[in-house]
């Protein structure tokens, strides 16, 4: 049996994401949130190819990187009280066609929501208060 879900919330461990985690390639739902995660989103992220819900919001992680566009099956989205420090929102995450929600509340993203979220037919909720 393979590991499809993961969930490690609300624990307040203290530490970075771990490179490994891209080595999890049948996980369907990541959620670490509210915990006292700190540095990059690792780009391994992108390895997990069936992905349909993350959810890293609670912690102190201060990048998102590109390979989270690789992530097709992705319908929910949630990075909500991070300290992203005006970084803009990655372009790809408005190639993720499938996304239903984006949670970004309080992500301290800054810049101006693309015109490219008109790419997300399937989009029915977006969260986005209180950023930077």
């Amino acid at each position: 049996m393979q590991l499809d879900s993961l969930f490690i919330f609300g624990t307040k461990i203290s530490s970075t994401i771990p490179t490994e985690i891209g080595n999890l390639q049948s996980l369907k739902k990541l959620y670490l949130y509210d915990n006292l995660l700190t540095g990059a989103t690792p780009t391994e992220i992108g390895q997990l190819s069936l992905l349909q819900e993350i959810n890293l919001s609670g912690n102190q992680l201060t990048s998102l990187p590109a390979e989270i566009g690789l992530l097709e099956d992705l319908v929910s989205f949630s990075f909500a009280r991070t300290v992203m420090n005006g970084a803009t929102i990655p372009e790809v995450i408005w190639d993720l066609t499938n996304l239903i929600t984006i949670d970004i509340e309080g992500s301290g993203f800054g810049g101006t929501l693309s015109a490219n979220i008109g790419n997300l037919t399937n989009l029915i909720g977006i969260r986005a208060a209180r950023n930077s």
